[in-house]
């Protein structure tokens, strides 16, 4: 089972500015903004880049001294938050809900938790969880939009999950425990990135239960005799 954790380490492996510059512009889709804000609520790092962006777009102009346009960059923009950190000032922090309940699911997340689970947020075996394959479930997530859908993942500690290829984008956040694949090893606020056309086996960590976010734009596709109940259950 999942446990609570009152610290978490910083992430290693973050959103790109493309996505942050959707979230920030509100182009991105429910599912996507739901991963986004979820990952922000773990990653300093990248709450103080899209603040840079938010100001590149405009949304901060106002406050920045006068800088010839073809200046103003996003380095250039982090230069000066980072100088008012310095002074004092905390702008990537402010506004950061912090995680739930002091454990790991992010405060973003909770309201869609609270909507499908049966009992508190720490008793994860009373989820709705449906078998995906031997040592993992999964539960979807009810989203509006008509690009991204958004599911929780589950793989028990020490499992080798389903190997999959990738039709469209998928991204993942780890929430709790760990998983690694080909690409590397991902742990608590990571976010994962596989391309169309990728595959990869992941394999949970051994030290708990892996509970991941993860969005995507088109159905995977899986291998082995539970593909074809894979499938359906992924393309709902």
């Amino acid at each position: 089972m999942a446990s609570e954790q009152a610290a978490k380490p910083r992430p290693r492996s973050h959103l790109s500015d493309d996505i942050l510059t959707d979230y920030a512009s509100g182009a991105a889709d429910e599912a996507l903004a739901l991963l986004v804000a979820s990952h922000l609520d773990y990653c300093p790092a990248c709450r103080e880049r899209l603040v840079a962006i938010e100001a590149v777009g405009g949304a901060l102009l106002e406050s920045l001294a006068p800088v010839p346009l073809e200046r103003i960059t996003v380095d250039s923009v982090l230069a000066r938050i980072e100088a008012e950190d310095t002074a004092g000032g905390d702008p990537a922090g402010a506004g950061a809900e912090g995680l739930s309940d002091g454990g790991w699911l992010p405060a973003p997340l909770k309201p869609y938790v609270d909507g499908i689970r049966a009992a508190s947020t720490a008793d994860v075996e009373a989820w709705p969880w449906q078998a995906l394959a031997r040592g993992a479930d999964m539960i979807d997530l009810p989203v509006s939009g008509r690009s991204y859908t958004a599911l929780l993942l589950r793989l028990r500690a020490g499992t080798i999950g389903p190997r999959h290829a990738h039709r469209g984008n998928e991204l993942v956040l780890v929430m709790c425990g760990s998983f690694a694949d080909a690409t590397g090893t991902y742990r608590c606020g990571d976010i994962a990135y596989n391309a169309p056309d990728s595959q990869h086996c992941p394999v949970a960590g051994r030290e708990e239960d892996c509970i991941c976010l993860v969005v995507m734009d088109a159905p995977l596709r899986m291998a082995g005799r539970l593909s074809r109940l894979a499938d359906t259950l992924l393309r709902r």
